[in-house]
């Protein structure tokens, strides 16, 4: 592999590289979908209700789309977020990272209905990239065609709550060239 800082090479390759994994890994280039998602935190007016102590991470359905959210824990203020938020297919590169007023104003639509004394001032928003698989599923897989290269990535926006496994499978292929984990889901061959 040649970057602008060297060549480099190696028996095995593992490839997790975000939004940028369809860039990277051309055969899979056409069915990942990187999409712009927005997050906020907002200073509850009673704090002591959203501490980690008292009030769980959730995900809440308003019939058409999904919020979901944690505590306060860290960053000042309730964390939210809406699943596919504008459903706004970006390049990773080329993205806007500033939230805007309207993203904001989705997020606290949803705090203000359902939980009100949550939706104090904001405290903070946030872009960050999903990158979608046609199918929602992760690709975790060694390439047919270079077997020693292994891809992980597509997760969809519900990776991040798997990191460990994805981990330990990914760790697998690479070094054993299969894992006992059952993977057929998120095989390459789906796509």
């Amino acid at each position: 592999m040649t970057t602008e800082k060297g060549t480099y090479t190696a028996d095995r390759l593992v490839v997790t590289a975000g939004a940028w994994t369809g860039d990277l890994v051309e055969p899979i280039a056409d069915s990942l979908s990187p999409e712009r998602q927005v997050l906020g935190w907002f200073q509850p007016e009673r704090p002591e209700r959203y501490s980690v102590e008292a009030f769980p991470a959730f995900g809440v359905s308003d019939g058409q789309h999904l919020h979901y959210g944690t505590p306060v824990f860290d960053v000042p203020g309730l964390k939210v977020g809406r699943h596919h938020h504008l459903e706004e297919r970006v390049d990773p590169d080329r993205m806007d990272r500033e939230p805007t007023a309207r993203d904001e104003r989705i997020l606290r639509e949803f705090v203000e209905r359902f939980l009100p004394d949550g939706a104090g001032p904001t405290m903070g928003l946030k872009t960050c990239i999903y990158t979608n698989s046609p199918d929602q599923q992760f690709v975790i897989d060694r390439l047919p065609s270079h077997p020693e290269v292994v891809v992980s990535g597509g997760f969809s926006g519900h990776g991040y709550k798997f990191a460990s496994v994805v981990g330990e499978i990914t760790a697998d292929l690479a070094s054993e060239g299969h894992t006992a984990h059952d993977i057929d889901l998120f095989s390459l061959d789906r796509l």
